[in-house]
C-alpha cells in the first residue's frame, strides 16, 4: 500500500479501536428540536456547496444544527470512525481504500465534480510559461508534481493523460506541495504540475501553459467528491442522515446556481483566495452519487497496487 494512503488506513483503525459502542438516538431533527452534529471539513472549493448551505439556513430548516471543523485530508475518515464527526469531507478513492481495508464507512451525500465545461475545470496541469512542454504528448519521460500521491488529484490525472493516448507509466510523478508548485516549475525541479487554487488561477494569470483538465476520461460531472459517515452512525440515525442529505442537496443546487455567492464565502474558510475570490475555477456542485465513476478509481487503484480488491458503488453508498 502506498505511504500516503497507509498512513489515513491506519489512523482509521485506530480511531476504529478506540471508539465507544455508545447508542445514538433514532429521533428525526425538527426546527422545535435541532440536532447538533460536527462536519469534519476539508478546505477546498469542492466544500463550498455545504459552507455556503449552512449560511443560507438550508440545514437549520432541516433541524440541524451544524458545526464545520477544518480538518486536514489524511484525517477526515478518522474522525468519521472515531465519533469525533459524524460527517466528512473526502474523495472516491478514498473512500474506496477503506472500504477495501474493511473500514466501515459510506458515502452519504454528493459533494462536486469536475465541471461539464472542462475549460473551466478547478483542477489542471500546468508547464512553465515559454517553455518547451507546449502539449501532454510531450510528458512521456518528464516529471509531474502532484500534491499526494495516488490521491484524488494523482488518480484523475493519470486517467486524463490516458484518455489522450499518454502512458503514464513513462511520467515520473513526485509529491510537491501546492504552494510550491508554481517554483518547482521556474526551477526545473518539474516539467508540469497538476494545480488547484488559489495558486491555480494565479499561474493561469500569469500565463502559464494550460495542458491539461483532470477531468479529461470521465463522464461529464461525475461526482468526484463526497460527504460520508460511519455504517453504525447511518444506521442508529437514518432521519439524520435523510435531513443531511437533503439539506446537502438543497445547497448544491443553490451553489452551483450562484456561483458569486460561492467565491464571496470561499474567502471565508480557504486561506489565500481572498485576493483571487472573483477569479478562482470552481466545480459542479452535484446533486447525485455518480456510482459508475467508482469503477473508473477501482481500476486505478489495482492497476497501481494501491487496493488488492474492487468496491462496489452501490454497497458504498448508503442507500436513501
Amino acid at each position: 500500500m502506498k505511504k500516503s494512503l497507509a498512513i489515513v488506513i491506519a489512523a482509521s483503525l485506530a480511531a476504529l479501536a478506540a471508539c465507544g459502542s455508545g447508542s445514538e438516538s433514532s429521533e428525526g431533527p425538527s426546527s422545535s428540536k435541532p440536532v447538533k452534529i460536527t462536519v469534519a471539513n476539508l478546505a477546498v472549493t469542492n466544500s463550498a456547496g455545504l459552507v455556503l448551505g449552512v449560511e443560507k439556513g438550508f440545514f437549520t430548516d432541516e433541524g440541524l444544527s451544524v458545526t464545520i471543523k477544518d480538518t486536514p485530508a489524511a484525517s477526515t475518515v478518522p474522525s468519521v470512525v472515531s465519533g469525533d464527526a459524524q460527517f466528512a469531507f473526502t474523495g472516491i478513492p478514498p473512500l474506496i481504500n477503506a472500504r477495501s481495508n474493511a473500514l466501515p464507512i459510506k458515502a452519504v451525500a454528493p459533494a462536486a465534480g469536475y465541471p461539464e465545461d472542462l475549460s473551466t475545470s478547478q483542477i489542471r496541469l500546468i508547464a512553465q510559461k515559454g517553455g518547451d512542454i507546449t502539449d501532454v504528448t510531450q510528458l512521456e519521460g518528464k516529471k509531474i508534481a502532484v500534491d499526494t500521491l495516488y490521491q484524488l488529484p494523482h488518480l484523475s490525472i493519470i486517467q486524463a493523460l490516458k484518455s489522450k493516448g499518454v502512458d503514464p507509466t513513462k511520467i515520473t510523478f513526485t509529491e510537491v506541495p501546492y504552494p510550491s508548485m508554481t517554483e518547482a516549475l521556474a526551477s526545473g525541479k518539474v516539467d508540469a504540475a497538476d494545480m488547484g487554487d488559489p495558486f491555480l488561477s494565479q499561474a493561469l494569470a500569469a500565463g502559464h501553459t494550460d495542458l491539461l483538465s483532470n477531468g479529461e476520461g470521465f463522464d461529464p460531472a461525475a461526482t468526484q467528491v463526497i460527504w460520508i459517515a460511519s455504517e453504525s452512525y447511518i444506521a442508529k440515525n437514518p432521519k439524520i442522515v435523510k435531513a443531511f442529505r437533503r439539506a446537502v442537496v438543497k445547497s448544491n443546487e443553490y451553489a452551483q446556481a450562484n456561483p458569486d455567492e460561492v467565491r464571496k464565502i470561499v474567502p471565508s474558510y480557504m486561506e489565500g483566495t481572498d485576493k483571487v475570490a472573483d477569479k478562482i475555477l470552481l466545480p459542479q456542485y452535484t446533486t447525485t452519487i455518480d456510482q459508475k465513476v467508482f469503477s473508473v478509481y477501482n481500476d486505478l487503484l489495482t492497476e497501481f497496487k494501491v487496493t488488492k480488491k474492487s468496491v462496489d458503488g452501490k454497497e458504498a453508498v448508503a442507500q436513501e
